[in-house]
């Protein structure tokens, strides 16, 4: 039985429609306790968000008065799903969520190369990017190698302007593929990177 927002009329008994006011109480307790704690938490936490899911929009939403925040996933490309926000009066939306490496780390090896992302069919687009490595021969203490910087990708083409702390542990792309590549001749480790895409758009 759905909800109800008609009941109870001026009419009703309350006992007749005790039973609709059940219903619509159960519906109104199941769609508060999604995301949030439940109604009847007797904590500091009563009335709180616990998560905000987002589902996937099939196309940017056009703002009016009020930003919104939600999720979307480009029609082409391997971005996946990013998390945007978008300004009032219809302002360009935009990334807000970085993509991560995994929390285990990486090892690439001398000479060695580790995919970071793939722009094969997506637009314009361009953001930032940062990798830290380290390099561990005991007794010494680990030796940190970082790289970080811009890349902009034009369709077809990739771009880097990039700062690091050793020409050994560069991004590079390789056609459409953003790579971490090691050439010191030396092991790292725990190599994590992350990317934030500040735009990504099709030009007029």
């Amino acid at each position: 039985m759905p909800f109800n927002p008609a009941i109870p009329q001026a009419t009703n008994l309350l006992s007749n429609s005790q039973g609709a006011l059940l219903t619509n109480n159960g519906f109104l307790n199941t769609w508060s306790n999604v995301d949030h704690y439940a109604l009847d938490d007797a904590t500091v936490n009563n009335g709180k968000h616990q998560v905000i899911q987002m589902p996937v929009q099939t196309s940017v939403p056009v703002t009016t008065n009020d930003p919104v925040a939600f999720s979307y996933q480009q029609p082409t490309g391997n971005a996946g799903v990013l998390q945007y926000l978008g300004g009032p009066n219809g302002a360009v939306a935009s990334p807000i969520l970085p993509l991560q490496s995994s929390a285990a780390g990486i090892t690439i090896a001398s000479l060695g190369t580790s995919s970071v992302f793939d722009f094969t069919n997506l637009p314009y687009c361009y953001g930032w990017m940062n990798a830290f490595a380290q390099f561990v021969n005991p007794p010494n203490p680990p030796q940190l190698f970082a790289a970080a910087g811009w890349f902009y990708w034009n369709g077809s083409t990739g771009t880097l302007l990039q700062n690091r702390t050793a020409v050994t542990f560069i991004f590079q792309f390789s056609g459409s593929i953003l790579q971490l590549i090691n050439t010191s001749g030396i092991s790292f480790t725990l190599v994590s990177w992350t990317i934030g895409f500040d735009r990504i758009f099709t030009p007029l």
